[in-house]
């Protein structure tokens, strides 16, 4: 489970660095513009239907 977290703590690392840098600005600005976003997630719920006997 170290490993996870040692992997996201690098991660993390990188963005900080990316932002401060203005690298993140330079790759991925474009979405700062935008009124809105689709990145296809969906939750679906669902209950169980009750068997008549």
């Amino acid at each position: 489970m170290t490993a996870i977290f040692d992997n996201i703590a690098d991660a993390l690392a990188r963005l900080e660095q990316d932002i401060a840098s203005g690298d993140w600005q330079a790759r991925h600005g474009h979405l700062m513009e935008m009124d809105n976003l689709d990145v296809g997630y969906r939750l679906v719920t669902a209950q169980p239907i009750s068997k008549k006997e």
